[in-house]
């Protein structure tokens, strides 16, 4: 049990820490306001909707874990709520399975 902790603490860590990010501040805002309308819209969707209403927040190997601390912030406090996997679109993605999500209200 204390291993899980451990590990949970960790993880929130490093997810305040992207969110906190200097090279992020002038993207977050901008996402915060998209993920919403994408939790109003009544569909369901996939990080790769975000990216497509306002990009990645940088370029480069592991310089996007803001985009997944995003999205668990949101559904930590009831925004949105997991669905299920869907496969990647983006190339780069190599088809990899993504969380399909949809606003907490909808």
């Amino acid at each position: 049990m204390v291993i899980i902790r451990s590990g949970e603490k960790r993880k929130e860590i490093g997810m305040n820490r992207a969110l906190r990010a200097e090279r992020i501040q002038e993207w977050r805002p901008k996402a915060k306001s998209a993920l919403e309308e994408l939790a109003d819209s009544g569909r369901q969707f996939t990080a790769e909707d975000l990216e497509a209403m306002v990009g990645l927040p940088d370029v480069g190997s592991n310089k996007n874990n803001a985009v997944g601390a995003l999205f668990g912030a949101a559904s930590r406090s009831g925004l949105i709520e997991y669905v299920g996997t869907t496969k990647a679109s983006r190339a780069t993605s190599n088809a990899r399975r993504i969380s399909v999500w949809k606003g907490a209200a909808s």
